[in-house]
């Protein structure tokens, strides 16, 4: 999952610890009346949450991908790798690029993210790909399979 989060733009130096801080501080928040909330801390966890969510749900879809395009092969010949494969939508000055690869080369600029996602999802699963959304600041926003 680590991996994963990495290549989209998690940012996450550790994913297990993160998670155990964002349970923590839930636990202690459900049990102490006088808790109070770091709001950037709030935030930090919010795209901690997304890169481990969208990790999680990337590595299942691929997966079940794979086995779905052949089912005669045991579920550990499948090469994961093989089914990682990504496109970005990266706000830039109120336009989305369209890259392969976090800050690389537009390979096209879409006005609207509605137009852009209509266009591109329907290949997503034809193409092995995940479509991910990145905010101005490089974080995940949303994401597509």
């Amino acid at each position: 999952m680590k991996t994963i989060s990495d290549k989209i733009g998690g940012g996450i130096p550790d994913l297990a610890q993160a998670y155990r801080n964002a349970a923590s501080s839930r636990h202690n928040s459900a049990h102490s009346a006088i808790y109070q909330y770091n709001y950037a801390w709030l935030e930090n966890l919010k795209n901690e949450i997304i890169s481990i969510a969208a990790a999680l749900d990337i590595l299942i879809t691929a997966r079940c991908r794979q086995v779905s395009a052949n089912t005669g092969i045991r579920l550990d010949a499948h090469d994961i790798n093989a089914a990682l494969n990504f496109r970005f939508l990266e706000l830039e000055n109120g336009m989305y690029k369209e890259t392969k690869e976090i800050g690389g080369r537009a390979r096209k600029r879409w006005a609207d993210l509605a137009t852009a996602i209509a266009h591109l999802q329907p290949s997503l699963v034809r193409k092995n790909e995940f479509l991910i959304i990145l905010n101005s600041r490089k974080r995940i926003e949303s994401w597509y399979s």
